[in-house]
C-alpha cells in the first residue's frame, strides 16, 4: 500500500513522522538578547532626536525568539538531550 503525503503511520505500525530536535535554546536567548538590545538602543535614539517612536517589531522579535527558546529548552529537558 502506498503511504499518502498525510500519513504518520503504516500498516506494519513504523512510524512515518520524523521529529527532528530544535536548536539549541541558548541560540534563542542570545537572538532574544540582541534584538532587545537593538530596540532599547533604537528606542534612546528616537529619544534623544525627539522622535516618536514605538519598537513594535523589536519587542515582537525578541519576545518570540525568548519564547522559542523556553519551547526548545523544555524540549531538550523532556527529551534528555543539551
Amino acid at each position: 500500500m502506498r503511504h499518502g503525503r498525510a500519513a504518520k503511520f503504516c500498516e506494519c505500525g513504523q512510524s512515518l513522522v520524523v521529529v527532528e530536535p530544535p536548536a539549541p535554546p541558548r541560540t534563542f536567548f542570545i537572538l532574544s538578547a540582541f534584538f532587545f538590545g537593538v530596540t532599547v538602543l533604537s528606542a534612546r535614539l528616537a529619544e534623544k532626536n525627539g522622535w516618536v517612536y514605538f519598537p513594535l517589531g523589536g519587542l515582537l522579535f525578541a519576545s518570540v525568539a525568548f519564547v522559542l527558546g523556553l519551547r526548545s529548552w523544555l524540549w531538550f529537558k523532556r527529551n534528555g538531550g543539551d
